[in-house]
């Protein structure tokens, strides 16, 4: 079977490529682990700010536990993002809070199925080639097929399919850049100890138990509240399969994750509080709602206008379905046509 850099190498001087070999370059980019060990110095964009960048040194083996740490700026140096393994750490040290959740790596990788769902949302197609930090790159171009949302550049090293870029454009052309590298190295070996995270003293702990078959029941009786879970989720949205559990003094939620293939977004739902929008209203890329008594965030880097039409489309669904009767929260069907 011709590989698929064979492939490449004979379609990209024509500019022009099948969707299937596009498609395949895409899914070995969001897979968890690479063929090679890989150390990066990236920028990526500041959650505060969509015209600043925050440096981050990068550090991911080929089993893909990762290990990350912003080095600017000022506000946000320090802060860890591990992966051993076993736990999934992020380290905040001006909080000195310590956030753990079992490793996805644990997990089968989701890899296909997001490359599924993002079939039906986006049409991908390989545009050129691009020389980024020393590394031959690949472009692959993700046009959306839901009318608002913006097409995505991903700009793939060409041998080993990592990304290198991101850009994306918005439906009147304005480009926006997410990720890109200015040096990485291919390393024989990293050392375990790379993966871990040294919080100084004793950091405040909070931890999400993660639930393969959570059911509504169970929130309910772990939380006190039934969760809000729509089968039909606007803009080609679903659900991933796990939910997580957090139960601390200060919070007990459930948070909810959904993709579109490509974007992201993580919904937390807990029981409505006195305090709880002004407490909220200072979190980055987020949106929030009260319905029923249930405080709804959702957090996701999509566009501001975005976000709130997935949200509030998010909430509609659920209250349409329940009024049907239809309302399921074991089931997710797949995403519809949402223009």
């Amino acid at each position: 079977m011709m590989r698929l850099a064979s492939l490449l190498a004979l379609c990209l001087p024509a500019l022009a490529c099948a969707d299937e070999v596009a498609e395949a370059a895409y899914l070995r980019s969001i897979r968890r682990a690479f063929p090679v060990n890989i150390v990066a110095i990236t920028s990526q964009r500041d959650p505060k700010n969509e015209r600043a960048m925050q440096s981050i040194r990068v550090e991911r083996d080929k089993e893909g536990r990762i290990h990350h740490v912003v080095l600017q700026p000022l506000r946000l140096m320090g802060i860890e993002t591990s992966d051993d393994g076993v736990h999934k750490r992020v380290y905040w040290p001006d909080q000195n809070l310590l956030i753990e959740e079992v490793s996805a790596l644990r997990t089968k990788d989701d890899a296909a199925l997001k490359l599924s769902i993002a079939k039906k949302n986006y049409a991908f197609k390989i545009t050129g080639r691009e020389r980024i930090a020393g590394r031959d790159a690949i472009e692959v171009v993700a046009q959306p097929k839901h009318g608002g949302m913006d097409s995505r550049r991903f700009f793939l090293d060409a041998k080993y399919f990592y990304p290198l870029r991101v850009i994306s454009v918005s439906p009147s052309g304005q480009e926006t850049l997410h990720l890109d590298t200015q040096d990485i190295l291919f390393p024989n070996t990293i050392p375990l100890s790379r993966f871990d995270v040294k919080p100084s003293g004793t950091p405040r702990l909070m931890q999400y138990e993660r639930q393969a078959k959570m059911t509504a029941s169970l929130v309910e009786e772990r939380l006190g509240f039934e969760p809000i879970l729509p089968n039909q989720i606007p803009l080609g949205f679903r659900r991933m399969p796990e939910m997580l559990l957090t139960a601390s003094d200060s919070w007990n939620a459930v948070s909810v994750r959904l993709t579109d293939g490509i974007l992201r977004a993580t919904i937390y739902q807990w029981k409505a509080g006195k305090k709880d929008k002004t407490r909220v209203s200072s979190i980055e890329n987020s949106s929030f709602v009260e319905y029923r008594g249930i405080c709804v965030l959702l957090v996701s880097e999509m566009a501001p206008q975005l976000r709130e039409r997935l949200l509030n489309g998010f909430i509609e669904r659920a209250e349409a379905e329940a009024l049907l009767g239809q309302f399921d929260p074991f089931w997710n069907v797949p995403p519809t046509t949402d223009r």
